[in-house]
Order: structure tokens, then C-alpha cells, then sequence
């Protein structure tokens, strides 16, 4: 049997019988699972001892199949982890769950649902909208095929093997990253993350460069912003006061956060090797240059920046920043 497409509701009760039935791993309990604005999930641990936890968790993205869910909150035993021990945590438990089809890297979880319709006896679909909505998620299926007679030909609709990355790449700067942070003192550890911010913005337009999941536009985008940053002329003129302290740092979020409006925010994590969240520390940024050096002076900077994107598609990225610099002087918001 085949359909084409259907929407499907699909209850707290509906998945914890799903992950009872399926999701077979050693040790590992499924309690509860709350549907609310966010998804959460209570279970036991069984590994020497028994360890409760609890995990806050919000739908994501989904893109050729793949969900990305992103983790918010984590309990064990009550207390409330830390991100550091979280991410760990979550690498040794869920490190069983990749014949499954899940991987996590820091907060986020990819969930490849090929490979997890494989788990599932005699059936093959594809998931093209979801969403959280009263209690429920709720999904838009194409593609769903039922078959008890044929099992195989259900799974040679499924890929053996996907092209798709799983957080960033490896490459010299992750090595070179660990080891300066290693040899630092002790004292100036808590300083690290703050001083890698310029680096770790420099490595992340280079692979955004590279990753084959950005068009040409935007590898354009992210190339004019990397000349100007190893170029050593300044461009930002003088008569614009505090900028031209800060032009190299302001051109790096000025320039990603139209990047962002631009990619999807999974592209960006994926490359991203600082701790915090990029998103979130570009649109900060963003609004506080904005807040200390004004309007009329933003507008200025605005249009030093454009220079930089001649030959770049420069009325389109022109007509974008100008719209990021529309700032309320009274809120020093962005809108």
C-alpha cells in the first residue's frame, strides 16, 4: 500500500510507545514524554545504578528527511547540568542511538528518519512539515509505503548512506583550538572563549565558504567580507567617530547577521566552533554597535560596508543591511 500524502497527529502517549517498542537500548527506560510548547522527556538510566533524567527538547528544521532538534534543558537525578557535562552526557547516551539514525553534537540532535524507518517493520515515509501545536505533533507524511509481504523493497526506497555532515569538520584550527586552550593557565581559562571570538568568526566564514550547502550568492557574500577582514586596507572611513576602532570586528557580525537572514541557522551551528550560541551573540552584537554609535552614523557605516560587496551583488546586499540598520533610537533595537 501507498499514499501519497497525510497529515498526522501524533500523541505523548503515541511516541512512548513508539520508543518502547523500537528504540531498543541496553539499560535505557522511557518513563513519560510531556507534549507542550516543547517536547519533554523523563526516563531511567540503568548503568551500575539507576540514574533518572529529564530532557527539554524543541522541533527543529527538517531537510531531505533529516529532523534537527535542539536541546534546551537536561536534568539528572533532579539537579540541573551544566553545559559542558550536558554535552558530555549526552555523547555517552545517546552515542548507542546512531544505528538509529540520531546523532548530537552540543545542543542539537539530528535525527535521520530513513534510518529510523528502517527500525520500524515494513515502512517506508518521509516527513516534509512538522510542528508542536495543542498538546500534539503534528506532521505532513508523503510517500508513506506499507508492505508486509516485500520488507526488502521497502527499504531499497531508503538510503544506505547519506551525504550529509553532522556538525562541523574536523580540520588544524579545531586541533590548534583544544591545544592553546590546554597549555592556557588556569586562571585565564574563563578569559578564553571571549578571546577566540574573532578567530572563531574568521574560521567559521571560511567554512561557511566551503560547505556545498551554500549557493554561489552567498559564498559571494561570505568571500567579500573574508577579503576585507585579510586585507590591509581600511576601508571605514575616519569621520565616523568609534568605528574605525572597531570596523574588522563590526564587519564580521554586520556581515554574518545578513548571512544568517540568509542561510539556514543549522549551516551556521554546524560550522560554528565557539561555545555560545552564534546566532544569538550576532544578533547581540549587532544590536549593541548599533545602540553606542547611532543612526545617522550606522546609515554611514552601512554604506562603507556596501563597498566592500562591489562586484558581490552589491545592490542586493545594499538593500539587506539597510534594512538590519533600521534602528530605533529610542528602543536601540534592530528591526
Amino acid at each position: 500500500m501507498k499514499l501519497s500524502s497525510a497529515e498526522v497527529k501524533i500523541s505523548s502517549e503515541d511516541i512512548l510507545s513508539i520508543l518502547k517498542d523500537f528504540v531498543k537500548v541496553e539499560g535505557l527506560e522511557f518513563k513519560g514524554i510531556v507534549i507542550d510548547e516543547f517536547i519533554t522527556v523523563e526516563g531511567l538510566y540503568k548503568n551500575g545504578m539507576n540514574i533518572l533524567f529529564k530532557a527539554k527538547l524543541g522541533l527543529g528544521s527538517i531537510v531531505d528527511n533529516i529532523l534537527n532538534v535542539r536541546i534546551f534543558k537536561v536534568e539528572v537525578c533532579n539537579l540541573k547540568i551544566l553545559g559542558g557535562i550536558k554535552n558530555l552526557a549526552l555523547k555517552v547516551l545517546l552515542k548507542n542511538f546512531q544505528e538509529y539514525g540520531i546523532y548530537v553534537h552540543k545542543d542539537n540532535i539530528k535525527i535521520d528518519l530513513d534510518t529510523l524507518s528502517k527500525k520500524i517493520p515494513y515502512v517506508y515515509f518521509k516527513i516534509r512539515k512538522i510542528n508542536v501545536l495543542n498538546g500534539f505533533i503534528e506532521a505532513t507524511v508523503d510517500n508513506i509505503i506499507y508492505s508486509q509481504d516485500n520488507k526488502e523493497k521497502i527499504n531499497s526506497k531508503v538510503k544506505t548512506k547519506k551525504n550529509y555532515k553532522l556538525g562541523y569538520k574536523k580540520d588544524n584550527y579545531s586541533e590548534l583550538r583544544i591545544s592553546f586552550k590546554n597549555k592556557l593557565p588556569k586562571k585565564y581559562k574563563k578569559l578564553f572563549e571571549y578571546s577566540m571570538i574573532v578567530p572563531d568568526i574568521t574560521v567559521l566564514l571560511y567554512r561557511l565558504f566551503k560547505d556545498d550547502r551554500i549557493n554561489t550568492k552567498n559564498k559571494a557574500l561570505v568571500a567579500g567580507i573574508l577579503t576585507y577582514i585579510v586585507s590591509p586596507i581600511d576601508i571605514i572611513p575616519s569621520f565616523i567617530p568609534f568605528i574605525g576602532k572597531i570596523d574588522d570586528i563590526s564587519i564580521m557580525f554586520f556581515g554574518l547577521n545578513k548571512i544568517i537572514t540568509e542561510v539556514p541557522e543549522q549551516v551556521i551551528i554546524d560550522n560554528w566552533e565557539g561555545k555560545d550560541n552564534i546566532i544569538v551573540l550576532v544578533r547581540d552584537a549587532v544590536k549593541y554597535i548599533s545602540s553606542i554609535v547611532g543612526t545617522e552614523n550606522i546609515k554611514k557605516f552601512i554604506y562603507a560596508i556596501d563597498n566592500i560587496f562591489k562586484g558581490f551583488e552589491q545592490k542586493k546586499a545594499k538593500q539587506s543591511f539597510q534594512e538590519v540598520a533600521a534602528v530605533n533610537e529610542k528602543s536601540n533595537y534592530i528591526h
